[in-house]
């Protein structure tokens, strides 16, 4: 078989597939906008692998720089995650730090 013959093969499989249409930038960021309920499984998992450190971990132990490397970036991250859901500029169909049920406003400021 030649390298030619595998070429043709090549491109009659790709003739049969049409090209998707592109999509608009609002489709792109509707597919990576997460469901609530997987980031705060997310959290929940951090915190207790963060809880579980810092109780099992004692106060005289030391850890290797590469390990500190490691929590000083995860701090930095989770830092500017929490940042941005506290802070950040959010569209109206996400509500941060606010009770379904309770209005935030004003008056009240976030129902924490």
């Amino acid at each position: 078989m030649s390298a030619r013959h595998g070429s043709k093969k090549l491109e009659a499989a790709f003739a049969e597939h049409p090209k998707k249409p592109k999509r608009t930038n609002e489709e792109e960021l509707q597919e990576h906008v997460a469901n609530p309920d997987d980031a705060k499984t997310v959290i929940r998992a951090l915190a207790n692998k963060a809880m579980h450190l810092n109780i099992s971990m004692p106060d005289y132990m030391h850890t290797l720089p590469w390990v500190q490397e490691k929590l000083d970036h995860a701090s930095k991250i989770i830092g500017e995650v929490h940042d941005h859901l506290r802070y950040g500029d959010h569209t109206p169909m996400e509500t941060p730090n606010t009770v379904p049920g309770y209005p935030a406003g004003p008056m009240t400021g976030p129902n924490l």
